[in-house]
């Protein structure tokens, strides 16, 4: 008989620090998750349509990021591919909603 295992979930971090990358990527790995990285906001706008993870993780310290045309780049993205946006740092976005989770810096 088969055993079941549970779906596999893909967090994409989008990172320009490689040591916060691999910080994220270790704690989401013990919990299972499938870690996609872009370390540039071009790249990360493309993997997510590309490979549709089911988070995106968006620090705004990476190219730009801080932007708000680049968040709103990102913001449609999440929609786009039903994913949830989680935003390390500032977040320029109107009319948050229920859909996006913001992390001031530090985060612990």
């Amino acid at each position: 008989m088969p055993t079941y295992s549970p779906p596999t979930r893909s967090v994409l971090i989008v990172d320009g620090s490689s040591d916060s990358r691999e910080v994220l990527r270790a704690v989401l790995e013990l919990r299972g998750w499938n870690i996609i990285e872009a370390d540039g906001t071009v790249a990360g706008l493309e993997m997510a349509d590309a490979l549709h993870p089911d988070v995106i993780l968006l620090d705004t310290d990476t190219q730009a990021a801080d932007d708000a045309a680049v968040q709103a780049s990102f913001d449609d993205a999440s929609r786009r591919n039903n994913a949830s946006l989680v935003v390390i740092g500032q977040a320029r976005f109107n009319g948050v909603d229920s859909h996006h989770r913001i992390v001031a810096k530090p985060y612990h």
